[in-house]
């Protein structure tokens, strides 16, 4: 491939990192969401804010390096963030993740890999619901 993908490639440890967060990532902004469209401005629990920055933490690692990764931010438990509040702010990781995958999952010799550094690819189905290769070594 022609491209100057060598020098925009990640490592597979952030791939992985990707694909086992991307999907918690997901189903906690779908829950979230659910809460703030009941009651916006209710707060979070202390409880709550641990367990979404924990998942924050390992995204904000992941993405450190990305240009975009400047307006990560995590959320604070001194004054519980209302669940409106929460839900921008994962949508901004959601978005983030978004950006990783395009930049570095590609469609390579009629298939789909991961774009690593130094030109190196790994196979990967980059699927953002249900993993298919689970299903595959079940059947």
């Amino acid at each position: 491939m022609a491209t100057d993908d060598a020098d925009d490639g990640t490592t597979a440890e952030k791939v992985k990192t990707f694909e086992a967060t991307n999907p918690l990532l997901r189903a906690m902004l779908e829950e979230l969401r659910k809460f703030a469209l009941k009651k916006p401005e209710a707060t979070l629990s202390k409880q709550k804010v641990m367990i979404v920055n924990r998942l924050l933490e390992d995204l904000r690692t992941l993405l450190a390096d990305e240009p975009n990764s400047k307006y990560l931010d995590v959320l604070t438990d001194e004054e519980l963030p209302q669940y409106s509040d929460v839900v921008l702010i994962l949508s901004q990781y959601e978005a983030a993740m978004r950006s990783f995958r395009t930049r570095y999952f590609r469609w390579v010799d009629h298939q789909n890999v991961w774009v690593l550094q130094d030109g190196e690819e790994m196979d990967g189905d980059g699927s953002d619901d249900d993993e298919e290769d689970e299903d595959e070594e079940e059947g």
